[in-house]
Formats: structure tokens, C-alpha cells, sequence
């Protein structure tokens, strides 16, 4: 039976997990932007849009290669009750903001 980590919040455990379980879960709507708080957000701009997007593949990145080297599984799970505030704000409350 293969040992999954679960991981939302906090991708420095995700690396750590990685060298100890055969496949890693990540929610990429609170992997990097944390808890998400609700209201705080009133515009977004393509500069906002950018600069989460490059948080995500910053965060991302390291678990995927090290995951890609132990020729280890990853998967990407999202429901709506992870989606991130700002997702939320961008898309609304559809299915748009799950993909």
C-alpha cells in the first residue's frame, strides 16, 4: 500500500515528506497563499495575477523535480473549499476557478 503525504499550506514540509512517502498530494489553492482569509481582496491587477502565479511555480517547482528524480508520484487535487481568495475574486464561485 503506497504512503501518500497530504500537504496543504506549507511547502517546505512537502520537500521534506517527499524523501519519505511514494507519492505527494498538493492542493496548489493553499499551497502557497496559506489559510485563506475572505473579503481582504478589493481589485486585482495582471501584475497581482503574475506575481501569485510565479509564487505557485516558485513553490511548485522544487517538489516537482524532486518528485520527477525518486521517479515518485504527485497529485494536484483541488476542490472549491481549498480555492484561494484570490481565485475566488478572479473567477467567482464556478468552475472556472477550479481550473
Amino acid at each position: 500500500t503506497p504512503i501518500v503525504a497530504d500537504i496543504h499550506f506549507t511547502p517546505k514540509v512537502a520537500l521534506v515528506c517527499a524523501d519519505f512517502v511514494d507519492k505527494v498530494r498538493v492542493n496548489p489553492g493553499n499551497f502557497t497563499e496559506g489559510r485563506k482569509s475572505f473579503d481582504t481582496i478589493d481589485e486585482l491587477s495582471e501584475e497581482d495575477i503574475k506575481e501569485a502565479q510565479g509564487a505557485i511555480e516558485e513553490a511548485l517547482t522544487p517538489l516537482v523535480l524532486k518528485l520527477k528524480e525518486q521517479n515518485k508520484a504527485m497529485r494536484i487535487g483541488v476542490n472549491h473549499g481549498s480555492l484561494s481568495e484570490r481565485i475566488l475574486f478572479q473567477y467567482g464561485d464556478s468552475p472556472e476557478g477550479m481550473v
